[in-house]
């Protein structure tokens, strides 16, 4: 029976506020503005806003209740009459007749426009702008390759500077002709062979320095420092050695040549021949060396080597070899 009178109850309401034009849910009329928000309240305005457009009417005593907690009622009360003024805005809109024509007369816009052709023409612009991207890329790839080239050869072949009227970027390149001088350059690379190092090849520096412990047949120790210019001519290069026993008191000192070839990437085999001296206490002898070994290329600056050295000398224990291991710092 409670539940039959409350469900009369709130048709009633309902019947009245529609009899009435009152927004949905009210049960007064809204007021002209809220007893309890005066117009230098902070919120004033958004409230007042509110009230107009019939969302929030406040209570029957005319209050707008604003540090009162809102129930989930009034929570949906609100979020119909805010639908409730999104559908009339809405209607109103398609009703006017000055609304009608501005759609009418952008829809015409908008096919004249031709969306096929215009997407086309952004799509070729498209491509233009990634062929130029890759054009500049080339640039600087070309610029590295010089750049590489001048190094290798000892010379500047492909000068950046001191070339009037070549061109220095693609944009110069577009609007000047092709220059002479760019062509005279060509012939002068293949006059000769051009070796090009492969993409993080190593190429070690020429010059060396190196130190190498090791040891004799006879069981000593010895030290032994070197320096030397690799592929001064072909395959053939120079060194001068200096090894120092200090058990026999044996300084020897020799220069001669080795000749290099590659084995694999980054490891050279070696061999070669040197003449000199050994100095052992008061006494001094000739002496011949035959050195040959080994050397992997830590890096462009170092080089770890292991080595054999037969030697001849000219005194009562003629032979000697020695096996040392050591790093070459190269420049």
């Amino acid at each position: 029976m409670k539940v039959l009178i409350l469900v009369i109850l709130v048709v009633m309401v309902f019947t009245v506020a529609a009899a009435q034009d009152l927004p949905i849910g009210a049960v007064q009329p809204a007021p002209e503005a809220f007893t309890d928000v005066p117009a230098d309240h902070w919120a004033y305005e958004a409230v007042h806003l509110l009230l107009q457009q019939g969302i929030v009417i406040g209570y029957p005593d005319g209050t707008f209740g604003g540090t009162r907690p809102i129930t989930r009622f009034e929570m949906a009360v609100i979020a119909a009459r805010l639908l409730q003024h999104i559908d009339s805005l809405v209607q109103a809109a398609a009703l006017n007749a000055a609304t009608l024509q501005a759609m009418q007369e952008t829809a015409a816009q908008l096919a004249e426009l031709q969306p096929l052709e215009r997407i086309a023409q952004l799509e070729q612009a498209l491509e233009e702008a990634a062929a130029l991207s890759y054009v500049e890329w080339l640039e600087r790839r070309v610029a590295d390759l010089e750049a590489a080239m001048n190094e290798l050869l000892g010379e500047e072949i492909f000068p950046r500077e001191g070339l009037d009227g070549v061109p220095r970027s693609v944009g110069e390149a577009l609007r000047q002709p092709r220059q002479p001088e760019v062509a005279e350059l060509i012939p002068a690379l293949v006059t000769e062979e051009v070796v090009l190092p492969e993409p993080g090849a190593i190429t070690p520096g020429r010059a060396f320095f190196g130190l190498s412990p090791g040891a004799l047949t006879s069981g000593l120790i010895y030290i032994g420092v070197q320096a030397g210019y690799d592929r001064l001519l072909g395959p053939l290069g120079v060194v001068v050695r200096a090894h120092y026993n200090g058990a026999a008191n044996d300084l020897r000192l020799s220069f001669g040549v080795l000749a290099r070839t590659e084995i694999v990437p980054r490891l050279d085999g070696y061999g070669g021949l040197s003449i000199g001296m050994s100095i052992t206490g008061q006494q001094t002898a000739a002496l011949f060396e035959a050195p040959f070994g080994i050397e992997y290329y830590l890096s462009n600056t170092v080089g770890l080597f292991a080595q054999l050295l037969p030697a001849y000398t000219f005194t009562a224990d003629p032979v000697s070899v020695g096996l040392g291991i050591g790093l070459n710092l190269r420049f």
